[in-house]
């Protein structure tokens, strides 16, 4: 979202280019109001909506096709459906912050963006669902086992993350549990 600042100081430094004396210093009122702004919307829309919604798309690929050893397709997917509308705001916030300059605000009005979110946050609860009734299907014909080792790393993830409240440490954690569970069972 900082390409909307970069096109409203575009903008600014072209009045201050042009001879108005005041344009940098109203660039730097600017540009503090919308650190906040801009990191809010942003945060909401990209960590929370869309990163996660394209993670499962990928992994939810990467589970289909794991038998075939397509999993470059996958990451491939994974890849251009998170920069596909990452990369689409980062060229209109340039152009809208331009074209907007000082009244940027007005580009970020709450329906907006909040329409963008909850389209990514609904069509990611129906690719988690999607995913884990194939998971199921796929786990009714795997041994026990492996479905303990599945039923513990969620149990872990979730016993840890509800004590950090950290979302890396606990996949971290997760992880190295179940790869040293993985090594001493399977050996």
């Amino acid at each position: 979202m900082a390409s909307y600042a970069l096109g409203v100081s575009i903008r600014m430094e072209e009045a201050f280019a042009a001879g108005e004396t005041n344009a940098c210093e109203r660039l730097d009122r600017i540009k503090n109001l919308l650190i906040s702004i801009l990191g809010a919307v942003g945060d909401n829309l990209f960590w929370f909506s869309i990163r996660p919604f394209s993670l499962l798309i990928g992994v939810s690929v990467l589970f289909l096709l794991e038998p075939t050893g397509y999993g470059a397709v996958a990451l491939a997917g994974t890849f251009l459906i998170y920069n596909i509308p990452h990369l689409y705001l980062r060229y209109k916030g340039i152009l809208e912050g331009y074209e907007y300059g000082e009244e940027i605000y007005k580009c970020f009005t709450r329906q907006r963006f909040s329409f963008l979110r909850r389209v990514y946050i609904w069509a990611g609860v129906c690719v988690f669902l999607l995913f884990l009734a194939i998971f199921v299907i796929k786990m009714s014909t795997v041994n026990f086992l492996y479905l303990g080792i599945v039923a513990g790393a969620c149990l872990t993830y979730g016993i840890s993350f509800r004590f950090t409240k950290n979302f890396y440490f606990s996949v971290a954690l997760t992880l190295i549990l179940n790869i040293i569970a993985g090594i001493l069972i399977y050996q």
